[in-house]
This record gives C-alpha cells, sequence and structure tokens, in this order.
C-alpha cells in the first residue's frame, strides 16, 4: 500500500511544486500519474523515493513512514527512470556506488569502484 497525507513541497520558500497530495494506492491496483509540465510529477516520485524531503506532510509505503524509515521503505519500493542522470552534487565514486546499490549490488568495495571508474 503507498499513501501521502498532505504531501508538500516548497523549493526555495516560493516555488510551490507540490500541495497537499492524498492519494492511496491499494495492494493490487494500479495508479497512473499524469499531468502537464511542473505538475508535480517529478517531485512527487522524489518525494515518494526519499530523494527530497517534503516541507510538510508525509507518506508511507506498507505503513513505513517513508522519511522517517528511508531505508526500510525502499525494501518495498522499485523505480526505473526513463532516463539515467548523474547527480552533479554527487563525484563520480558516489554516483556509481549509488547506481550499483539501485541494481542491488548492496557491498561494493572502494577498490572496485575504483577499478570500474579507471575503465573508462
Amino acid at each position: 500500500m503507498l499513501e501521502t497525507r498532505d504531501l508538500t513541497k516548497v523549493y526555495d520558500h516560493t516555488i510551490l511544486a507540490l500541495d497537499k497530495l492524498n492519494l492511496k494506492v491499494e495492494p493490487g491496483e494500479i495508479y497512473v500519474v499524469l499531468g502537464a509540465n511542473g505538475a508535480g510529477k517529478r517531485t512527487t516520485i522524489a518525494l515518494l523515493l526519499n530523494f527530497i524531503d517534503p516541507t510538510r506532510g508525509t507518506a508511507f509505503v506498507n505503513d513505513i513512514e517513508i522519511p522517517k524509515f528511508p531505508l526500510e521503505a525502499k525494501k518495498h519500493l522499485a523505480y526505473v527512470s526513463e532516463n539515467v542522470e548523474l547527480y552533479r552534487n554527487f563525484t563520480a565514486r558516489q554516483n556509481l556506488e549509488f547506481f550499483a546499490k539501485l541494481g542491488g549490488w548492496k557491498k561494493v568495495s572502494r577498490e572496485e569502484l575504483d577499478e570500474t571508474l579507471g575503465r573508462g
């Protein structure tokens, strides 16, 4: 089950990206997010995956509060992006480690990361 309660995100104290979203997706249901550019679709997904913090409100997956218990919540979520983008605020090693973990590699040593970076 996926649920949001008054989920709100304001960027830079002025840009309202998501305003009090309340939704509930029950087990077995399929939910599609549609909307114009700027409607808050990407922000909603980023909040549900705990990539960003909500300004107000909260979200749950299987009754686990996502912002408070992100690692436990992520055990119940999967995300496949249409476009893979590197995070500008991460180093090359941090990006590689992040995507390795998304791919299910639990323990990747620094040496393995450095070896992979050196292959380029």
